[in-house]
């Protein structure tokens, strides 16, 4: 008897929290894939994503923009991302987890598209990125300098891979 309910037990740990596909979290919508050598690296964005498969110009001539000329607020950035997780911070830094984002800015500064990477083994939930996602729509609005970005439908920005290490 002991057995069986340690194998369900096992089974209902093992419950994918990020099942491939389309997954519906707090009346939002999110696309979920794998990725990397093992299918270990998990990829969710939502879908009310404007510019995924979009080319960023259509001017093959268009200067890069430099990272330098993208500004926002990179501490409110992260406050928001603590605060979602705040009741998890030990279990993260435990864990080894990390958070990879990637935004794209509409030319207006408006954040349209978020992407998040996590790894197969997170303890990061699809409901906490829900949250994260909607404060970070919410809140996070960018400007530009040089005019470079006037050639962009939208401007990529690689904030990078939060350790909670």
């Amino acid at each position: 008897m002991f057995i069986i309910l340690l194998v369900l037990a096992s089974g209902c740990n093992a419950q994918n929290k990020y099942p491939k596909g389309v997954s519906n979290v707090n009346g939002e919508t999110f696309q979920i894939s794998y990725t990397g050598p093992d299918n270990d690296f998990i990829v969710v964005y939502n879908v009310k994503s404007k510019y995924s498969g979009v080319a960023a110009s259509d001017n093959p001539r268009a200067l890069l923009v430099k990272r330098e000329d993208i500004h926002f607020d990179v501490s409110a950035v992260k406050a928001i991302i603590q605060q979602a997780l705040k009741t998890k911070k030990e279990k993260l830094h435990t864990n080894k987890d990390f958070l990879h984002i990637e935004f794209n800015f509409e030319r207006s500064g408006k954040l349209s598209d978020i992407s998040y990477g996590v790894e197969k083994k997170t303890l990061i939930s699809m409901e906490d990125l829900a949250n994260i996602d909607t404060q970070l729509r919410e809140v996070i609005r960018a400007t530009f300098t040089g005019n470079a970005f006037k050639d962009y439908k939208y401007l990529s920005y690689s904030f990078g891979t939060l350790r909670f290490e």
